[in-house]
């Protein structure tokens, strides 16, 4: 998808999870014949229909420009550790580092350069 090309895939895990309709064509897995026919005329529906190959592509790579950027990903990731975070106990002592910090993460929430301690 990164790369603008529509996807193909088993219609099950996660691939299923991120090909939609506009970006690609999931294939339902019910036996290992009709998997194989039906990847096989996949395939050969996108190797006939280059305009809707090329939409399907440039569907896909928008899809992860919106939704799988490091960005994204690091925000999420960080949203996730301060909720963590927040349902531990405190540990009572005033001196203890902060939850962001001994996460590593910095004032964007994503996960800054470890410091050295001598």
């Amino acid at each position: 998808m990164a790369a603008g090309r529509p996807v193909i895939c088993l219609n099950l895990g996660g691939p299923a999870l991120q090909v939609t309709d506009e970006t690609g064509i999931r294939v339902p897995a019910i036996s290992p014949d009709q998997v194989i026919g039906d990847l096989a005329a996949a395939a050969e529906q996108l190797a006939r229909d280059l305009s809707w190959r090329l939409q399907l592509g440039r569907a896909a790579r928008e899809r992860v420009a919106q939704h799988f950027s490091w960005e994204k990903k690091g925000k999420h990731l960080a949203r996730i550790y301060r909720e963590l975070a927040g349902s531990l106990p405190s540990s009572g002592n005033p001196r203890a580092p902060s939850t962001e910090r001994s996460l590593g993460l910095g004032k964007a929430g994503l996960a800054s350069k470890p410091s050295v301690r001598t």
